[in-house]
This record gives C-alpha cells, structure tokens and sequence, in this order.
C-alpha cells in the first residue's frame, strides 16, 4: 500500500468509532429527556443479586449518503431525522442527601478564579459533521456525502485532534464557510462545527486543486503526486440543533454534554482564529511563541485552561494560568544534553515523542524504543554520531513462517534523520516542570493571558451566541478547620508527646524530643551497598558511606530505633544489577543462619543513575525492605531532616507507626483508635500510551490499579497493592474490583478480629463525565465483593457505604486578596457554597501549604451515602485528618493519606511490571503469555503484587 493511504478495514474502523460516538450523543440526549421517578436504594447489605443491566445497542448504522450539493447550491436534500429513539429503560436517579453546610465559624472572605457567566435568549446553533479528505492522482472518482473511500486520506475525524491538521483544516473550512457569508462559527478544528444559520439538509462539498493549497501543505501530502482535496460539511444525523440555554440542565448525569462542548469550542474560537495553540479538547489554550529562549530543545510558554462549570444557579466560567514545557519544533539531535547519552536515558524521555522523517515529510510516527548505538546496527555511519541510540518505530510485516500471520518489525532511524514534531507537551517522567507561579503572579498571568485570548475580553463568537463571561472574579466564603493533634511516642518511658500542625509555618508540626509512636523490632539489620566500580577514589567513596551509617545509627536511637548494626558492601560490578541481586541474596542467607531478622538494604548511588525500579524488583522478589540514597545528596550531607526521613520509611515499611492522628471528636467512629471504618482508596495508573491497543489485538502494556486502604495492625495503618489490568481503561474491571475489595475485607477482619461497621470509598482521577459509571458499575462491583465475604463467613452483618470522588487535577485556585497582593488561602480550609455544583454534594478543601506556588485545592463529589456523614463540618474534620497521616512527612499533605497510598501503588506496579518485562529476558525471569501472545497480566500481578509476601500488611509503596 502507498505511502499516505489508509485501508479499507482502517476507514471501516473510522466509521464503526463515528458511529460509537453518535451512540453515546444519542444516548444523552434520551437522557436529557427521560423523567425517571425516583426509586429508593437499594440497601447495600442485602445478600439479592444485583439486577442484571440491560444489554448493550447494537451499533449504530453507517448513515445513508445524501446526495451532494455545491457551495452555489443549497437545496435541500432529505431530512435527517433529529427525534432519537426512546430509551428502553429510563436511568435510575440516585438521589444524595444534601449534608448540612459548613458551620460559619471562622471565616474567610476568598477570591476564586471562577467568572460570573450571563446567557442573554436562546439562540439556536446548527450542529454539523466535517469530513476532509484527500485524494492523489485518478483515485478521485465516488467521492460523496462525506464518506472516503479506500483509497482516500481522511484528515478530520479520529485524526483530526492531531494539532499540527486544525490550522490546515481550519482555513479550508474558512474559505467555504467565507462564501456562503458566514463570519461566526465555532470549529473544534477537527469533525465538528457549528453555525448560527441553517445551511440546508443536503452535504455541502468543495473540492481543492492543488495549486490552490498551501505550500507547506502541498509539500506534505503531495510531494510526489498530483491530486484534490474535498470538505464536506452535512448535518449531524443524530442532534443536528442544539439551544445555547440547554447548557443549564447539562449535569453530571449526562453521559457527553453536548451544548457544554460545544460552548467550550465557541470559547476558544476568537483565539483559534488568532493562530494560538488550543489543546486538551478545546480546554486550554497556548501562546505559540516561547516565554524565554530555548534550551536544549525545550522551550516554555504561557497559556490558560478555562473551563464551563455549572455552579449552584449560575453558570460560570474557570480560568487559570498554566506555564507548561514544550519540545521545540526542530532537530531531534537539539535534546543531546537531556537525554542523548545513553539507550536507558534515551528510551526514557524519548518514548511516545511524535517525530518526522527529514528526507520524506510523509512520515511521521511516535518514537516506541531505543536501540543500541547506530555504529552497532550499521557499518557506513560517517555522516552520524556512532555513539546516539537508534530511535526506532515498529510496522506490521507478513509473517515469512507463517501464511496470513503479521508480525511486528522495528525500523531503526539515526538521530539525525528526525526533526521533532511541532507543539508537544513535556510529561511529568520528563522532569524538571517550571517553577509553579506563585498566587501573585498566578492571578496576574490569568488575567493578562485571559485578556490576550478573548476568555475574559470581548468574545466575537460567544457574543454571537448571547453569551457574556463577567471578567470579574467571584468572591466567596470560606471556613478554616482546626487542625487535628499529632501524636508521638516518649523515649525512655516518658509520657507521650502531643503536638499540633502549625498552620502558619508550612503547615508542619515539629516532632521535639517525641519517638515513634510504634516501632518495628525488624529494624536492627541494615546493609549499606555501594558500587564503586566507577569510582576513582572508592576508598574515600567507602569512608563517606560508613560516616554516613554511624550517623544513621545515632538518629535511629534518638527516634525509639536503638541497637541498630549497620554493615557496608561494596559490589564493584560491571553488571551491578546481577551482583546486588548476588549481595541481597548472599546477606539474606547468613541471617536465616545466624538467626538476625532479613536485613534492610539500603543501596547508595548517584541521581543520575536509573536505578530504582531494578532495586525495588528485588525488593519484591527478596522481600526484603529497600531504601535508594544518593552519594552525591543524602549520603554526602546527612541533615537531621535526611536521617529523619530514611528511618521514617524504613519503620513503616516495617510495618510500624511514626505518628498518630488524634482527630475530632465528631469523626471518632470513622478514623482514630477505636474506628470501626475501613477506607478504601483506588486510582488507575496508565500505560505509556504509544500504541493503542484494540479489542482482540495482542497487549504487552498493561494499566495499573493501585489500592490504598487501612486494614494494617493498627486502626490507622494505611497499607496497599496493585493489580494490572487491560491497558488505557480509566474503568477498573470489575473483577478486579470484586477480588481485591474481598481480600481486603478479609485482611481488615484479620488483623481486627470484627468486621467494619462503614466502609468509605474514596476514588479518584476520573472525570465528571464517569460519574455515573463509577457509581453504577464500580461501586457494585465493591459491594458485591463485600457480599461475597460475608456470604463465605456467613455473616448477617450490615455494612453502610459512602462513595466519594476525590480530584486533584481540576482548575479552581483560590485565593486571599488583601487589596495589595494575593496569597495562598490557609491551610485547612473548606468551601461548600457560590462556586460548588448545583447539583450532588460537592465540596473545595485546601488541607496543605504548598512548599512554592499555588496551592492546589481537592475536590469532593458524594456520589453514594448511607448516612456515614451528616455535615459537611464533619467530612471536613474526616479529610483533615487523613491529610496529617502521611508517616513519612512531618506536614500536611495534599491529599488523604489512602489517596496518596493508591496513587503510589499503581505507580510502584507500572514501574515493577516495566522493569520486570525489560530484565526478563537477560535474567530469564518467566513471562508468561496468552494464546494470542498477550502478556498474561493476571499472573505477572501474581507474581509481582504484594498480597502473597510478607510486605501483604506493610506500608511498602
């Protein structure tokens, strides 16, 4: 097949995801008309089987093609039909209680960065499909009504979020849209537009010569060829009108907001238009020239996010400043200094970047590995630097063994052959984020940066559509929540110690002469483990280690952790990984036979060493605890701080208790020493992404599903595991879910000796619009594993259940203007009124003091409660308190402590599961496949999940 086409099953598969999507608008817009009567809930405990959900609708059919009509004519063809079909069984309403509202105590006047939106009528917006498309040489003929054929390169549709085609796409869609005197018009860029005039039932078309096409363009896709171009513009065949005013009655029940997508497109328009960068769904948008000059490849830029938010009776609008790293569009050779030094470094921040061939424009393609230098994989190199890794990417090739069969085959390209693709982000693995902005310049930039592109100025295209954003910020108040107390352990038998978070000094508490409150009696074997194999003085290497073990031992003692024997080994390998493995086995095996606990490793390295998912393998696979220190940090300066935070890990991972958490009283049945409720958390961390896998396509990444739930030794002991699943599913399977919320009834009832009178489930990192699948697939998959553990126990009891969704990653910022400046509102506070949902029970918490910037609110959605929490006082004091249980940090944190747990475990898992795939084959560790050759990621959870090794009831991630 030639360069640039797509195949038929490809188009077929085009047309099978359209019609997915136009399901999925059909089904919201039953939604919005079904009126359900409200139904009780069911009660949880019931041992009944849950009643079958109704079956899946077949998908949709293609449409039929309407007859083709010219720019200069619009006369009508047959009309679409616009009534969808009424659903077979209306959603059940799941009605929350509303809690009763923050006691006004203590409050706080705070600046929100939420704007006031007003909607003047209700006009009418005709909704529109688009589809591009091109065709090369005599392959022109049966081009109608939108639909490519065979031999066809669509450029809108699935392909059309790609950024560098909106700009192509926009200005085609211009100039037809120019002609029939239409000068408003909100565009996604991609497959959607929408319009303030009917421009007929029939499909408009314009077919583009080539000579009339852009040069950068021409050069792309029709370097080597001659050729057209068609748009095609016909109504959406399922809601082809929507009413501006309908965005009010758009919840969190419906399944795709339409009306809410569609404004956030006309929002973004007037900046389109001015050639800035829009992204993330039309939800942020950016400048396309740099803050500052490059380096090494990497360029910043100012943007903003906004967002429609229906809040209490008001719609509103969230604006907030973003400052994000961008890779320069240029040559690849441009990231040497990053990452161009070794495969490891390479593989890691290259992976998943998008780049194009030099010699041929027409490819393109994401970066899926690193191989070995380009000098071992070819013999005539002069023209590159023998030393880079080859960058590779994968096709598919015909199987020579075997008829029919295709296999995957890895190209390899030198680095200088590649130029980065244009306006693609930095990622977190990718390190080194710009400083968060702090509130001052925050709120400066949000108002410039929102001036700059329309979102808090006059708005051409939102006019049009009768809508008006008051760029003035709205104020609300706010509640400030006492912090709870802070328990620790006093030495030498003295009395406990009691202390409290200081709110006003980065929210820490200091921990004086107090000792942890339970120790671990594992603690008193540790082996330091260096690799001076590199090292030009390795004695003077060997002296800091064992200076910084004294002083390790020393701190251990002030902290309740005395008598501990610290030994040092140096490898001095080449192949350090085989020989740590060798030291931790060998070390493990002469304390079986003196009769010593299994000692602790600590492994001493550089920063720049990637290290650390190899000694957290063995970890998992000696179980024995490990501890990675830097020498160039923490071993060279051993601060008091540095000694704290080592021997912090190291008592928890053990299985001990650093502090407790003395609460309010008001939450003392639901956390504290004599709770008798079980906390679940769970949160979903992806694969890389680079491939999409489909249904029935072999899956070598999996996502990983991280637990954090507080079933340990003690009440408040927050402990966890992981299980991977099939990848790029923000759902967890929901036999995962049953499973694993069994096994940690059962280890709750283990070490507690009763079963929980409330189990609370705090999930997070989805999306408003999964709500409702959180709640009706989810949660049941949670109760019913509930059930089955009382069933196998025979037990009668009756659990009370409440569901919340926790989320960090939103826009709201909040702050205190004192008429000068802005600042951080102050730890601990709560906000339950003007700027929540209108709807459910939604509540804002700041609980930590962020070391710099802007501090980053949680938001809380109840979406299921049996009446566990009355107030929202009470949730309060309840979020409080888990924020203070993070037993490594002497602070509050961002999130409650089984929030932060599940969102380590999934990670620890991705990082196992990585590292394991990777070593397999030089290790010969087992990696068991399907019958299709999937990876088998049940048995390799088996094998690297934590539930069948001693860590089952520690802290371990």
């Amino acid at each position: 097949m030639a360069p640039g086409k797509v195949s038929a099953s490809k188009l077929k598969r085009e047309q099978e995801r359209a019609a997915k999507v136009k399901a999925a608008e059909e089904k919201a817009a039953a939604e919005a008309a079904a009126k359900a009567a409200a139904e009780a809930p069911v009660p949880v405990a019931a041992p009944a089987a849950p009643s079958s959900a109704p079956p899946a609708a077949p998908p949709a059919a293609p449409p039929a093609v309407t007859p083709t009509l010219s720019v200069a004519s619009l006369s009508s063809a047959l009309p679409a039909t616009t009534q969808p079909p009424k659903p077979s069984k209306p959603d059940r309403p799941h009605p929350v209680k509303p809690l009763t509202l923050l006691e006004k105590k203590n409050t706080i006047v705070v600046e929100t960065n939420s704007y006031l939106v007003k909607i003047k009528g209700n006009k009418k917006v005709f909704r529109y499909d688009v589809v591009i498309s091109i065709q090369r040489d005599s392959k022109r003929a049966n081009r109608a009504s939108g639909v490519a054929k065979p031999n066809d390169q669509i450029l809108t549709g699935t392909q059309g979020s790609d950024r560098q085609r909106q700009a192509v796409c926009l200005s085609l869609v211009n100039e037809v849209l120019q002609d029939l005197g239409v000068s408003v018009y909100p565009y996604d860029g991609a497959s959607t537009l929408y319009v303030l005039v009917d421009l007929g039932q029939g499909t408009i078309e314009r077919v583009f010569e080539k000579q009339n096409l852009p040069a950068k363009f021409k050069s792309e896709y029709f370097s080597d060829s001659e050729g057209t171009v068609t748009l095609s513009i016909k109504p959406n065949d399922k809601i082809p009108v929507l009413q501006v005013r309908d965005v009010l009655s758009e919840g969190l029940e419906s399944a795709t907001k339409i009306v809410t997508s569609m404004l956030s497109v006309a929002l973004t328009m007037d900046a389109r238009l001015s050639r800035f960068l829009i992204t993330d769904g039309s939800t942020q948008i950016f400048n396309t020239q740099p803050r500052a000059s490059p380096e090494n490849g990497v360029e910043e830029r100012e943007g903003i996010e906004s967002k429609f938010r229906m809040a209490e009776e008001n719609l509103h609008i969230l604006a907030d400043y973003k400052m994000v790293q961008f890779f320069c569009n240029g040559p690849l050779t441009q990231l040497e200094a990053r990452c161009l030094k070794s495969q490891s470094a390479a593989r890691k921040f290259l992976k998943g970047l998008k780049v194009n061939v030099v010699y041929d424009a027409r490819q393109k393609f994401k970066i899926e590995n690193v191989g070995p230098p380009i000098g071992e994989l070819r013999k005539n190199v002069k023209q590159f630097n023998p030393k880079w890794p080859a960058i590779q990417r994968s096709i598919k090739i015909e199987n020579p063994a075997r008829q029919g069969e295709r296999i995957k085959k890895f190209l390899s390209y030198p680095v200088e052959n590649l130029i980065v693709a244009p306006d693609q982000k930095l990622l977190p693995k990718h390190g080194n984020a710009p400083r968060a902005p702090l509130p001052n310049a925050r709120h400066r930039g949000t108002e410039m940066i929102g001036r700059k592109t329309k979102i808090l100025s006059e708005n051409e295209t939102l006019q049009a559509l009768g809508v008006e954003i008051i760029n003035k910020p709205i104020t609300v108040p706010a509640v400030a929540i006492p912090p709870p107390s802070i328990r620790y352990a006093g030495l030498n038998g003295a009395r406990d110690v009691l202390t409290q978070p200081r709110l006003h000094k980065m929210a820490s508490w200091n921990q004086a002469n107090g000792a942890f409150i339970e120790t671990s009696k594992l603690y008193k074997n540790v082996v330091i483990i260096v690799n001076t194999y590199n090292e030009k003085n390795s004695e003077k290497v060997i002296g800091t280690v064992r200076e910084f073990g004294d002083s390790l031992r020393l701190s251990a003692s002030s902290l309740g952790l005395p008598n501990m024997s610290v030994s040092v080994e140096d490898i001095k390998s080449e192949d350090w990984e085989s020989s740590l493995r060798s030291a931790m086995i060998d070390w493990k095996k002469k304390a079986e036979e003196s009769g010593k606990s299994v000692p602790i490793f600590l492994y001493a390295d550089y920063r720049s060493l990637d290290t650390h998912s190899f000694l957290k393998l063995m970890e998992r696979q000696q179980q024995a605890v490990t501890q990675q220190v830097n020498l160039d940090r923490s071993v060279a300066k051993p601060g008091k701080d540095t000694m704290r935070n080592i021997l912090a890990k190291i008592n928890v991972k053990l299985g001990g208790l650093n502090h407790r958490v003395v609460g309010h009283q008001s939450i003392a049945h639901l956390w504290g020493d004599n709770s008798k409720t079980l906390v679940i958390s769970y949160d979903v961390c992806h694969s890389s992404g680079i491939q999409q896998y489909k249904e029935g396509q072999p899956c070598f990444e999996p996502s990983c599903v991280g637990f954090g739930y507080n079933a340990g030794s003690a009440p408040t002991s927050v402990i966890g595991d992981f299980h991977l699943q099939t990848p790029r599913k923000e759902q967890v399977d929901g036999d995962i879910l049953r499973k694993r919320t069994k096994k940690i009834l059962g280890q709750y009832h283990q070490n507690r000796k009763e079963i929980p009178e409330n189990i609370i489930i705090l999930r997070d990192g989805v999306s408003e619009g999964q709500y409702k699948m959180v709640r009706d697939e989810e949660f049941v998959a949670i109760q019913e594993g509930v059930r089955d553990y009382l069933s196998d126990i025979k037990s009668q009891k009756k659990i009370a259940f409440s569901l919340l969704i926790v989320t960090k990653r939103h826009a709201n910022r909040l702050y205190i203007n004192d008429g000068q400046s802005f600042a951080n509102v102050p730890p601990l506070t709560a906000i339950d009124t003007g700027i929540v949902r209108k709807e459910g029970v939604e509540m804002i918490f700041v609980s930590h003091c962020p070391l710099s910037g802007t501090a980053q609110p949680i938001l809380i959605n109840i979406l299921h409660n049996d009446a566990i929490f009355t107030s929202n006082t009470q949730l309060s004091h309840f979020l409080a308190a888990l924020c203070c249980e993070h037993q490594v940090c002497t602070s509050i944190v961002s999130l409650p402590e089984t929030v932060y747990a599940a969102d380590a475990y999934a990670k620890r898992g991705s990082e196992l599961f990585n590292c394991y795939k990777s070593v397999a084959p030089r290790l010969n560790f087992p990696l068991e496949t399907l019958d299709d050759g999937s990876i088998d990621f049940e048995k390799i959870t088996n094998r690297l999940a934590y539930e069948n090794s001693r860590f089952q009831f520690k802290r371990i991630a």
